[in-house]
């Protein structure tokens, strides 16, 4: 967003050292004595950096006006995209595109000069879900740095062109100019800060699409190293943008749920970036899911309805709440945003095959299931294999095919410890497969996945778990954490014993004097505090427990 220290203007000792407050109040006290252009620009990029929005807007617009009344067309483009990052911080559109085109409008009059290429990078590039259009403008960003050799613009354009081919599916080719940046990174190769904060950014998001959470926590290990070698520990805060966002969820993932919950609500709490809380929030409101918290969860995306980075889970609550006529609305919208984002657009399609066979179309859902495994086959990245094989698994349970060779498919490329959740939830889908079949794997699978379901603290799966371990005849012994009712209502166990005898909504109204669009919500709230998503898997439950 800001091209660096503005020429003319010496850097004081402790923005030397990363000390960005002390920085800025050395400059204030320069300001004080030279009310200059250029120290409002280090000034607005000080703030920024520091979040505070409102002095780095008014820095900003005041450096804006002093270049452009001296005729310093460069400069007053390069302070209009201060401008920028200030509003991409708070998602004010508007705002964005107006001052990008001033900039763009300014730097016209500039000529030829290196800040069209921070033009070009101006947004931060993991906001951008036309990840074609991220290329192009990274592209641009790179042949301008190279003319000018501007080491730091370089850097930022490699960064954001390996983030938009990674997203595109070729994965090599972005990942090398990924390492390319984050080498730089290290080796103190960059002078603004911000350029290494938004480099870093760029590669968690590109190792979050693809699950390759071993690269994100070597990097980021790496560049905080290296920052707490050249600056003291902490480091620089700039430099921990999304780190803990990401790192919660490699926690997440290996079933650390406390540790990851601690990891998003520091990163929720410390930032006023509107794209970072969203994410946050989002992933907050997924561990609620899993733990059958569909309130909390609820509470949690209040007021982030709107941000692409809640999409999926927002429709995922909804599923869970029985309106699967929500979630596909919500799930389309969000894959016509990534349209061209292939990775983004993987977890999205195989939650969209879960949601037409909610609404009972499985050939809608096996069609949605082809798109998936499109991508898999284009990109052949190991999670998009997995959600792809899942999807299909779950489309040939619905529809009599062979569905457990595609979830021991899924299984496979699961090696070692990776993902541990995610091969409950599978081993889990095998066992239900197996169960007439071959009731001793399905036993085995059902073992595997309990452990797993209960170190996680995921009560509601290692419920349905138990329950199938125990319809097939195996006692399971009650554990801590592990609870049957979800905390049921006195009208919900009697609906759900009702379930249990398989019958309608209009029935279960008819027994208990309701009208059938209160039993319609009953059914609802005993799916999501149970976290099922059939009247069959209910019913099953309710067996198994009503056994014990």
């Amino acid at each position: 967003m800001t091209t660096g220290a503005a020429g003319g203007t010496a850097a004081p000792s402790a923005l030397s050292t990363g000390s960005f407050a002390a920085a800025r109040a050395e400059f204030e006290a320069i300001l004080a004595g030279a009310d200059t252009a250029e120290t409002h620009e280090v000034l607005a990029a000080l703030c920024l950096t520091l979040e505070d929005l409102e002095a780095a807007r008014n820095h900003a617009e005041v450096a804006y006006r002093r270049y452009k009344e001296e005729g310093n067309w460069a400069r007053a483009g390069a302070a209009a995209m201060i401008v920028v990052g200030v509003h991409s911080w708070s998602g004010n559109q508007a705002a964005i595109r107006g001052w990008l085109g001033r900039a763009r409008r300014i730097l016209d009059q500039a000529g030829d000069c290196v800040e069209r290429g921070y033009l070009e990078v101006a947004r931060i590039g993991c906001e951008i879900h036309d990840v074609t259009a991220l290329q192009a403008s990274a592209d641009a960003a790179l042949d301008v740095a190279r003319r000018f050799g501007d080491t730091d613009l370089e850097v930022r354009a490699l960064a954001d062109s390996g983030l938009a081919l990674v997203c595109q599916g070729l994965v090599t080719e972005g990942l090398a100019r990924l390492d390319e940046a984050m080498a730089a990174v290290v080796s103190g190769d960059i002078r603004n800060y911000f350029i290494a904060g938004t480099s870093c950014c760029a590669m968690l998001h590109a190792c979050d699409r693809l699950g390759d959470h071993e690269r994100a926590a070597e990097w980021t290990e790496a560049v905080f190293t290296s920052a707490r070698a050249r600056f003291g520990d902490p480091p620089p805060v700039v430099l921990q943008s999304h780190c803990r966002i990401i790192y919660g969820s490699l926690l997440a993932q290996q079933g650390r749920w406390e540790e990851a919950e601690t990891e998003f609500a520091r990163a929720l709490n410390g930032t006023l970036a509107l794209h970072y809380r969203a994410d946050a929030s989002a992933r907050l409101a997924d561990l609620s899911i899993r733990r059958g918290r569909l309130t909390e969860a609820a509470d949690r995306l209040a007021g982030y309805e709107d941000c692409l980075e809640v999409a999926e889970v927002l429709a995922r609550l909804n599923l869970a709440y029985a309106e699967p006529d929500h979630a596909e609305a919500i799930l389309r919208r969000a894959l016509r945003e990534v349209s061209t984002d292939a990775l983004s657009s993987a977890p999205l399609l195989a939650l969209l095959v879960d949601v037409e066979l909610a609404r009972g179309r499985p050939d809608a859902a096996a069609a949605t299931a082809g798109e998936l495994r499109a991508i898999a086959e284009t990109t052949q990245v190991t999670a998009v294999w997995v959600l792809s094989e899942l999807s299909d698994g779950r489309v040939a349970a619905a529809t009599g095919g062979d569905a457990a060779t595609c979830y021991r498919a899924a299984l496979a490329r699961l090696s070692g410890d990776q993902r541990p959740v995610l091969r409950a939830d599978i081993q889990l889908e095998l066992a239900g497969e197996l169960r007439q079949t071959d009731p001793a794997a399905a036993v085995a699978e059902c073992r595997s996945a309990l452990a797993i379901f209960e170190r996680a603290g995921a009560a509601q799966a290692a419920g349905r778990t138990a329950a199938l371990l125990r319809s097939l005849g195996v006692t399971t012994r009650s554990r801590p954490g592990v609870t049957n009712d979800a905390g049921l209502s006195r009208r919900e166990r009697e609906v759900l014993e009702l379930l249990r005898e398989g019958l309608s909504n209009a029935e279960i109204g008819g027994r208990l004097f309701i009208t059938p669009k209160t039993a319609e919500h009953h059914v609802s709230a005993i799916l999501g505090k149970l976290n099922m998503r059939t009247r069959a898997e209910a019913a099953v439950f309710a067996e198994s427990a009503k056994d014990r």
